[in-house]
């Protein structure tokens, strides 16, 4: 039995994502879950995610040529944060490579249905499609006791040993398990992947030794909410319209001398002295917006972002077209990530296109130094 079989026998609310998977809604209450996170530890299911194996010689030239980072730069045992782009240098995803060994790599998509994608581009690179690795588990924990957490089952030197965007291999309680340090929460946090059956027995046990931590068990609406104060985009949010790596402020993940030649570069290096006309901010709400839907669902076009006037600059005109929102439980009050006009600055206040007053923020809108995921745990 996988997590989610195990999850719907409890009773779990789950939220079915676009591309394929499923995911906890919530356990309990999202707004205690979310503090829970900040604050102590937090439980996440991350295996919706979709994850592929490369191997051989060919193995570091095909994703060279599927990805924007410099992967010959990468060491084993590390992991890069990178995109996938189309032709026109648009995003299509982002994603996270593992590099195993010389010749081996993990790829890991928010979505499951890029599969038939990744396999379209081994056929075009000439490539030897690549199969999906066996059905995962994927164990998230975050929050500033995760390692304390993590050190009872690994050891304390296994624990303080790993670096941010590292990984390594281990066992618990004879499964076998590759532990990643990753904080998409925006806090030190963990991904602990295993095989699916294994996923059940990992959860409880990680739950048993979480009740002297603080640990709650979490779910999508905690995860959202969390990663907006974070700044981190969701790709069935901010990426829906294939946006430019500098609209996202993604720019730093563009190798466009080292890595390559990848799908788009030649897009992006014609477009490289060009200011993008739209960027992805914070915005802080005045009023709460409309009630969406429980789940992610596609919205914000920096393409189609409605025109509105920008309060305090008479005569001048500008964009803003909401991408993700939530009532911030850190902040205690409603946020959001948008499109606006390029020129726009911290502070400005805008009117979205549903007539509610915004003011543009810095990202992210807590630890502006993103000093949290990657300090070293005190264990």
């Amino acid at each position: 039995m996988d997590l989610q079989a195990w999850f719907r026998r409890r009773g779990v609310e789950l939220q079915a994502l676009p591309g394929g998977g499923s995911v906890p809604l919530r356990f309990t209450d999202a707004v205690l879950e979310h503090h829970a996170t900040r604050e102590q530890v937090g439980l996440f299911d991350f295996s919706f995610m979709g994850a592929w194996h490369f191997s051989g010689r060919a193995a570091c030239d095909a994703l060279a040529q599927m990805q924007t980072r410099n992967l010959r730069a990468l060491h084993p045992g590390r992991i890069a944060y990178t995109l996938m782009l189309n032709d026109a240098g648009g995003v299509v995803i982002d994603a996270t490579v593992w590099r195993l060994a010389v010749d081996r790599y993990w790829l890991f998509a928010g979505r499951r249905d890029e599969a038939g994608r990744i396999a379209q581009l081994c056929r075009r690179l000439g490539v030897a499609v690549v199969p999906m690795i066996a059905p995962q588990a994927v164990l998230a924990l975050q929050g500033p006791r995760s390692a304390r957490l993590l050190a009872q089952l690994l050891g304390a030197a296994s624990v303080r040993a790993l670096p941010y965007f590292g990984f390594a291999m281990a066992c618990v309680d004879g499964i076998e398990v590759c532990v990643g340090r990753l904080g998409y929460s925006g806090e030190l946090g963990y991904e602990i992947i295993a095989a699916a059956s294994h996923g059940p027995a990992l959860w409880q046990r990680l739950v048993a030794l979480g009740t002297g931590h603080g640990l709650l068990e979490c779910g999508f609406e905690a995860a959202d909410s969390l990663r907006i104060e974070a700044g981190h985009v969701l790709f069935s949010r901010e990426l829906v319209a294939a946006p430019s790596p500098q609209a996202l402020g993604l720019a730093r993940l563009v190798d466009l001398n080292g890595a390559g030649p990848f799908i788009g570069r030649e897009a992006l290096r014609r477009q490289r002295f060009a200011a993008p006309s739209c960027r992805l901010v914070g915005l802080c709400f005045e009023a709460p917006g409309p009630a969406q839907p429980g789940g992610p669902t596609p919205a914000g076009c920096p393409e189609l972002a409605g025109r509105t006037r920008r309060t305090g600059h008479p005569g001048r005109s500008g964009r803003v077209s909401v991408s993700s929102e939530c009532e911030s439980p850190t902040l205690h009050r409603p946020i959001g990530l948008g499109w606006v006009d390029a020129d726009a600055a911290p502070g400005d206040r805008l009117r979205s296109m549903d007539g509610r007053l915004a003011t543009v923020n810095r990202l992210p809108f807590r630890d502006a130094p993103r000093t949290r995921p990657r300090a070293q745990p005190a264990l």
